[in-house]
């Protein structure tokens, strides 16, 4: 899921990458509009709140929407930045770095809640924008923006499109066959993100925002699968190269001893 890139990447890994990380989005969308009333995955409306707040120059609000702005902005660029750096320095990376960061601020506000959410609301909305960030990036970078999975507006936009295409490719089959391929996912990643929000509704009510400690385990767990699925692979590959490497071995043995032979 998070070792492969752009061309290289299969349906299926596009669909698991999908599956875990929109569950998450929904998770942390959910907990930070319960306990902040406000969105925390995606800065779609923040714009229009600071055009609101310019004209009627309230600064202090003006301030929070920039700033809630500038918080995915830089989660954004940085996840960019590090897997950049990794893709320069090492030609076959695991892009895990920006969701190993991204597990660390969830858990962070976890276990800090009960101090910091009274005295500092406002910290806990950049900081969960900063990580929706990071995970943004991180998909958008690996899956050539096929995959989105902090917000649904672009996901249901994508899914109605390509719905519609449908009606009129009936009889081009290779065609219908990817389109149901791509509706698949999307459909995917709306069911995902809406279970992630619907567990952290139920959940939220006796963990509050300790439900971030579930969307951490998630990433913890999707990125050490990764890990040891690669690892599997590339053992059972050296594995297959080293029968093949016996079996020409004993070949050009056998060969030899028949030279051999045939001078004797």
């Amino acid at each position: 899921m998070l070792s492969h890139r752009g061309k290289g990447r299969s349906f299926g890994q596009n669909l698991r990458l999908a599956v875990l990380l929109s569950f998450v989005g929904g998770i942390v969308n959910v907990c930070g509009f319960l306990a902040l009333k406000l969105m925390t995955t995606n800065v779609t409306g923040y714009l229009s709140n600071f055009a609101q707040e310019f004209l009627s120059f309230n600064r202090t609000a003006i301030l929070k929407s920039v700033l809630l702005l500038v918080s995915f902005f830089l989660g954004s660029f940085i996840s960019h930045v590090i897997l950049q750096v990794q893709k320069l320095l090492w030609n076959k990376v695991y892009f895990t770095v920006p969701l190993i960061l991204e597990a660390i601020l969830l858990g962070g506000v976890a276990y800090l809640e009960g101090d910091i959410l009274s005295q500092y609301p406002m910290k806990i909305a950049y900081v969960l924008l900063f990580a929706m960030g990071l995970q943004n990036s991180l998909v958008t970078f690996i899956s050539k923006a096929v995959v989105r999975t902090t917000h649904i507006t672009g996901i249901v936009t994508d899914l109605g499109i390509e719905t519609a295409r449908l009606i009129f490719y009936s009889k081009n089959t290779a065609v219908r066959r990817v389109l149901f391929s791509h509706i698949g996912l999307k459909v995917a990643i709306v069911f995902s993100f809406g279970l992630g929000g619907i567990i952290a509704a139920y959940c939220f009510q006796y963990l509050h925002l300790r439900t971030l400690y579930i969307g951490m385990g998630v990433i913890l767990l999707t990125t050490v699968y990764d890990f040891l699925m690669v690892k599997m692979i590339l053992v059972l590959e050296e594995g297959r190269h080293l029968v093949d490497w016996s079996k020409r071995a004993v070949m050009k043995d056998h060969r030899l001893h028949r030279i051999l032979r045939r001078r004797r």
